[in-house]
């Protein structure tokens, strides 16, 4: 199966386009087909972050520093005992740091903490660092209760002053160094731990990041058929044409075909071409225009298939509303729905159910009064003398008849046509449901000539595919 596309223009050599990239087209068009679920979630997971962060214990941290620095106040030491001190405060520093989760450090340090803790507790909720580049040693302490971190992190500061002070004292080994302190501890104004500034904001952005990520999956693993690329894997069918979304047609069925041209105009006409190409030694004249399922536009297609081939202006034409389950031809036209097909098959009169439109070459037949036995009218003897009547009377034959997954009988009718035109609605059609159809068919008399793909969408804003149908039937 082959399939034609456009061109977006010239690409450098050597460098991707980024409008070519497929993941990141996959990616754009399901953002802005999915956006509002995609902010519920992401709004949902900022809030189910706030919930969350308010349950869970605060975390403070209080932090003291100290600067080690040569002592030279010391009488006894020369310039170059100084010199040589300064040298060795980093690494002074260093090891000095060492010190505070030692045991004489810590045993000295909870003493005048409150609440009473564990030297254990205590050597858990320290860190004692380094500044980069400095001799400044950090001391931070990490606890629930901000008070208790406050006056661990002083205590720690101050017993390790002690210490060295002690530990220099008795050094013969050099110059001696001391310790000053720089900045006490005091009461953190908000909690490390939890900070929603920051947990909220990412728990929205992984949230986001989730759910485009499974948007992007469920679009690769679902059946559901959205660009011609998605027919790749059914078997040989043509692919007759697109008609796209419009929204300008909303709540309007039939086309004007007089006026200036539209996209989905040329669709169709483009359709109407590939049609009479089917077969070039004998075209079809009657075509049955059916879908898999319900709702995928068919009697969109069949009636503008019908205005088509009008409008060629050397053809008579007739628009069959075969579809009893749900008629809507009479409707779409403005006529009434008694005297059409399901009369002339009871009365044995086709032309009877012909009636006259405003529009030249095109005549409509209604689907005529409610029957209790809709299958067995139509596959009836009586209803191919019927279509064999019409293909006297008119050149073209458009018939618009039920889904073929409800009413098993469409594929006894499709024998007496040319040929079938299956409609499938993007963003709807399933790959499986039009798969059995096809394969329903071909095991029939019938011959399916092609697949028209209706309201394809390029705009990845329109999250509506087809076209917008009235209510009373399968438009």
């Amino acid at each position: 199966m082959t399939f034609a596309y456009s061109r977006r223009g010239p690409v450098l050599q050597g460098r991707r386009d980024p409008a070519n990239d497929p993941v990141l087209n996959l990616l754009v068009r399901n953002m802005r087909r999915r956006w509002p679920l995609l902010l519920i979630f992401t709004l949902l997971s900022g809030v189910g972050a706030y919930l969350l962060t308010g349950q869970q214990q605060k975390v403070y941290e209080a932090r003291a520093s100290v600067y080690v620095t040569v002592d030279t106040q010391q009488s006894t030491q020369t310039a170059a005992d100084v010199y040589a001190g300064s040298l060795s405060s980093v690494e002074r520093a260093r090891s000095y740091a060492g010190l505070a989760s030692s045991e004489q450090v810590l045993n000295r340090a909870v003493r005048g903490v409150r609440p009473a803790m564990s030297i254990d507790e205590a050597r858990g909720a320290l860190s004692a660092a380094v500044d980069p580049g400095t001799t400044v040693i950090e001391f931070s302490v990490r606890r629930a209760d901000r008070r208790q971190a406050v006056e661990l992190a002083n205590a720690v500061a101050s017993a390790v002053t002690a210490y060295v002070a002690v530990l220099e004292q008795n050094s013969t080994d050099g110059p001696t160094v001391k310790i000053v302190p720089v900045d006490g501890a005091a009461a953190p104004d908000s909690a490390l731990f939890p900070d929603r500034a920051v947990q909220i904001p990412l728990a929205m952005a992984a949230a986001l990041l989730i759910s485009c990520a499974v948007s992007v999956a469920l679009d690769r693993l679902s059946s559901r058929i959205r660009r011609p690329q998605d027919l790749a894997s059914l078997p040989d069918i043509a692919l007759l044409g697109e008609v796209p979304f419009d929204p300008a047609l909303a709540g309007h069925v039939e086309l004007d075909f007089t006026q200036r041209s539209t996209a989905v105009i040329e669709a169709v006409r483009r359709i109407r071409t590939a049609l009479s190409f089917a077969a070039v030694d004998e075209p079809p004249r009657l075509l049955v225009v059916s879908s898999a399922v319900a709702g995928e536009g068919k009697s969109l297609i069949a009636v503008n298939l019908a205005l088509a081939f009008a409008a060629l202006g050397e053809h008579r034409v007739a628009l069959v509303d075969a579809n009893l389950r749900r008629p809507s031809l009479h409707a779409v036209m403005g006529i009434d729905r008694v005297g059409g097909l399901t009369d002339a098959l009871r009365t044995h009169d086709p032309l009877a159910a012909v009636q006259s439109t405003p529009v030249t070459n095109l005549s409509v037949v209604t689907a005529g009064t409610d029957v209790v036995d809709k299958a067995r009218i139509l596959t009836s003897d009586t209803a191919a003398m019927f279509f064999h009547t019409l293909r006297d009377h008119f050149e073209f034959i458009i018939v618009d008849t039920s889904a073929v997954n409800s009413d098993a009988d469409v594929a006894i009718m499709a024998g007496v046509a040319d040929g079938v035109v299956l409609v499938a609605r993007s963003g709807v059609s399933r790959l499986g449901d039009l798969g059995e159809t096809i394969a329903e068919l071909s095991e029939g008399p019938g011959r399916v000539l092609g697949l028209v793909l209706n309201g394809t969408v390029r705009d990845p804003e329109a999250r509506i595919s087809g076209f917008r149908e009235r209510r009373s039937g399968d438009i």
